[in-house]
Formats: C-alpha cells, sequence, structure tokens
C-alpha cells in the first residue's frame, strides 16, 4: 500500500514538473526525499520477507 502512495505522490509530481508550474529544483529535492522512502519501505518489505522465510 505504501508503494502505492509513493507511485501515486511520484506521478503528481512529475506532472506538475511538465507543467512548469513550481520550480524544478525543488520538486527535484522532493522526488529525491520520495525516492529515500521508497527505498527505506522496500528495504522493510524485503526484511520482513526474510523473516517469513525462516517459518517455511
Amino acid at each position: 500500500m505504501e508503494l502505492l502512495i509513493i507511485e501515486r505522490q511520484r506521478s503528481a509530481l512529475l506532472d506538475a514538473r511538465s507543467t512548469g508550474r513550481y520550480d524544478s529544483c525543488e520538486l527535484e529535492k522532493v522526488l529525491d526525499t520520495l525516492d529515500a522512502e521508497q527505498i527505506m519501505v522496500e528495504s522493510r518489505t524485503a526484511s520482513v520477507a526474510d523473516d517469513w522465510s525462516y517459518f517455511w
């Protein structure tokens, strides 16, 4: 669910960038933060999957 939210946020930011409504440098900072959040979520998800692998 979190990854879906991140993807929708990324899409909205990219749309905003394409319209030129916001400063591209500021949007890049937000996109970098979103990338870091995605990595954190994916890492946490992989860690949980690894934990469950002990039971199988």
